[in-house]
């Protein structure tokens, strides 16, 4: 059950919903001259599809590496699924399920759950998956 709910979260890390903002940086994984750091620079943007292309790049380090940069998608561009990749990255940089957010320490579950329900409140649909499961109130 939980590789189930694992394979589906690093799926939704991977593959983002659909947003209306779009960048000139979609196909940056086959362009071989764009260097990790116009990523970067796109991302600071608010370009979605860098932030998916540096999502992928990331996958060589240690995904707590994402975190300042979903942290920034999150708050300063309102983008669900990176408000999704902040939770998972704090639950699982603490070796913890994606449903375990009551063993993180008061302030890192405050963190984690207020990006679940920003995720939520823009449609995430793995974060009401959890909120519902978890019977948090976010609505």
């Amino acid at each position: 059950m939980k590789l189930k709910y694992l394979c589906i979260s690093i799926s939704g890390l991977l593959l983002s919903c659909t947003d209306n903002k779009t960048g000139n940086m979609s196909k940056a994984m086959n362009d071989y001259s764009t260097s990790k750091n116009e990523i970067k620079a796109a991302v600071k943007s608010g370009d979605t599809s860098a932030y998916k292309d540096l999502r992928v790049i990331s996958l060589e380090e240690p995904l707590t590496a994402l975190l300042p940069w979903s942290k920034l998608m999150a708050d300063k561009f309102k983008y669900a699924p990176a408000c999704f990749d902040v939770y998972y990255i704090i639950l699982t940089s603490n070796n913890l399920s994606l449903y375990s957010l009551d063993s993180l320490g008061e302030k890192d579950r405050k963190i984690a759950e207020r990006y679940l329900i920003l995720g939520a409140k823009k449609d995430d649909f793995r974060a009401t998956e959890i909120l519902d499961s978890l019977k948090i109130q976010w609505k």
